[in-house]
């Protein structure tokens, strides 16, 4: 359905043929580091994040992202019903641009949402005006590590009295997560205690190994809301009563080691 929102999955190689009879083609013709199937969004969508734990250890989280065949004729050459990018004269300043926004559950990473343009004319020297037609990696920020959906919003300077003129297509491929050797989860570990969990005004954590660990723990907007060191063999209590209700993340670095483990308030 032409008006549907959402994703289908592609295997067209058409980089050649222009207008709205080429929906679910890449500006290039294949995927991401040459693979044969591919993502084609049309209009705003989204999808929910299967097998990324809260307590993952990601030291690179991303996605490939390219322009649709559609949109990018269009703005490259202009149609009927979007404009050509630039103008007559090279000179306006357009852009086409994905808005990627994270979300556990009901939260939103407001403030570490990610824009990537698919073309932008922003800049005052025109040589540095592009339309993108190769597939681009685009790298997420580290708390987007404890997220279990992604949100993709368009946005374009071409807008018209219906909405946004420019063709509501974009290509993604080839999503990235790859996580530490070192890094595990904490409940596989017998060296640490955490009570009460979930957690209330105050918990306890203790340490029952022999070797020091550094503590840290962070909200679900990825801010680090405490940290310090436990020596070996002892406890220590931490006041929680002014935390939000909700789910929080403990990292503990011992040595090369990574352990992360979620509490709940």
């Amino acid at each position: 359905n032409y008006w549907s929102k959402g994703f289908a999955i592609s295997n067209s190689n058409d980089s050649i043929s222009q207008g709205f009879t080429n929906l679910y083609s890449s500006a290039n013709g294949k995927g991401a580091e040459n693979t044969s199937n591919y993502a084609v969004s049309n209009g705003n969508s989204g999808f929910r994040l299967f097998g990324v734990p809260i307590d993952a250890n990601l030291k690179k989280f991303g996605l490939y992202v390219n322009n649709a065949t559609y949109p990018y004729f269009s703005m490259k050459n202009g149609d009927g019903f979007a404009k050509k990018f630039g103008g007559t004269t090279g000179n306006d300043s357009d852009y086409f641009r994905i808005v990627i926004k994270g979300y556990r559950q009901k939260y939103e990473f407001k403030n570490d949402s990610v824009v990537f343009y698919l073309a932008d004319f922003r800049d005052t020297n025109n040589a540095n005006d592009y339309i993108i037609k190769d597939w681009t990696k685009v790298n997420l920020p580290s708390n987007f590590q404890i997220v279990d959906s992604l949100t993709y919003v368009l946005e374009s300077s071409d807008v018209g009295g219906f909405g946004m003129n420019t063709p509501a297509y974009f290509c993604i491929d080839n999503f990235i997560i790859d996580k530490l050797q070192n890094a595990s989860n904490l409940s596989q570990n017998s060296f640490m205690k955490i009570y009460p969990n979930p957690i209330n005004n105050e918990f306890q954590v203790t340490n029952t190994s022999t070797e020091s660990m550094k503590l840290s723990i962070q909200n679900l907007n990825g801010q680090l809301i405490y940290t310090n060191e436990l020596t070996g063999n002892n406890s220590m209590k931490i006041n929680s009563e002014n935390w939000s209700k909700g789910v929080y993340l403990i990292k503990i670095q011992q040595g090369q080691n990574q352990f992360y483990q979620k509490i709940i308030k």
